[in-house]
């Protein structure tokens, strides 16, 4: 008799599961937006070090290994040998790499959308990219910043903040339930910056540098 109660209440659990997911999947696709700031001991002038040249950013990106800079001339990608030459239009290949998953390698192309040297870049995603974002968003665009500290993060000492924003499309039923009941956790997922990684940014180049683990504060 209790077994038959428990699978009974095991089957009403996963219709109740299954039904939510369902409903909330449905509809229309829709813009998610997602917004996050990260506190810094370093100044804003040792923070915005780490945006300026390509060769930096493996330090506080998810798996990328490197970063290849293109300008783009009447349709044409001409490469750019200078890491740090960023300029708004250009194209930026990611190329990324899952730590000891090689054999999971891929690229995400993006173009240059607004650049303000040693402050902030932003990103519109290319339709030639590969990756987790591709499979369940669209017109995916993102940014990371250096800005001043608000009055709460001053009170507490720290001098600056590392600050990232991202807005798209869902494309999926997935991508559309986590949307709705949990917008935080499907950005941070497909977000490619390491926004706890930059704002500790001196630490983190010097334990890539090592091969040490990330430092986190």
């Amino acid at each position: 008799m209790k077994n038959a109660r428990l699978w009974t209440s095991l089957a009403v659990i996963a219709l109740v599961t299954t039904g939510t997911i369902e409903y909330f999947s449905r509809g229309p696709d829709f813009e998610v937006l997602w917004s996050r700031s990260i506190p810094s001991l370093l100044k804003k002038e040792d923070l915005a070090v780490a945006l300026g040249d390509t060769k930096n950013w493996p330090v506080f990106h998810h798996e990328l290994k490197e970063t290849k800079l293109f300008r783009v001339n009447g349709g044409t990608e001409v490469p750019v040998a200078e890491s740090n030459r960023l300029e708004t239009g250009m194209h930026v290949t990611f190329k990324m790499e899952p730590v000891a998953k090689e054999w999971k390698r891929y690229e995400i192309r993006a173009e240059i959308t607004s650049l303000n040297p040693g402050k902030s870049v932003a990103f519109r995603l290319l339709p030639e990219s590969r990756g987790k974002i591709t499979e369940v968003l669209g017109d995916y665009e993102w940014s990371f910043s250096v800005i001043d500290p608000d009055e709460k993060m001053k009170a507490r000492g720290y001098l600056s903040a590392a600050a990232g924003e991202a807005h798209a499309r869902t494309l999926t039923g997935r991508a559309r339930f986590f949307g709705r009941i949990a917008a935080k956790i499907l950005m941070n997922q497909t977000y490619p910056v390491d926004l706890a990684r930059l704002a500790n940014y001196e630490e983190n180049k010097e334990a890539r540098a090592g091969d040490y683990a990330p430092v986190y504060k």
